[in-house]
């Protein structure tokens, strides 16, 4: 048996993405990366590739989460109480993240450059 409101809802939800304006699904597809942005988000030799790095903080001043790159390489999304590289998610404010591993606190900061 099919539920109907189900189906509707999902009806409605396809159709709102079908009424984006043509210009702007155009613009989302084809934007190219401003000079700028792609030198700084490319420069060498700002991260250790051999250490935690922080990415990108996001959200709102209760509910921090960040974007760190693992040492493998591997990118994760994180928020306070999460482990992380055999730390613990202490805190993650406007200037970092702070990690505990055994009794030492640590806070790893954005990448200068």
């Amino acid at each position: 048996m099919c539920d109907g409101s189900k189906q509707t809802q999902h009806s409605i939800r396809r159709n709102r993405r079908e009424e984006l304006p043509s210009s702007m699904a155009n613009s989302l597809s084809t934007a190219a990366t401003p000079d700028n942005v792609a030198g700084t988000a490319t420069k060498r030799g700002v991260l250790n590739s051999s250490d935690l790095n922080l990415l990108g903080l996001f959200g709102t001043s209760g509910d921090m989460q960040a974007l760190v790159r693992m040492p493998g390489g591997r990118v994760k999304t994180v928020k306070p109480g999460n482990r992380l590289a055999r730390s613990r998610i202490l805190s993650i404010d406007a200037d970092g993240v702070v990690l505990q591993k055994g009794s030492t606190t640590t806070r790893i900061k954005m990448p200068e450059g």
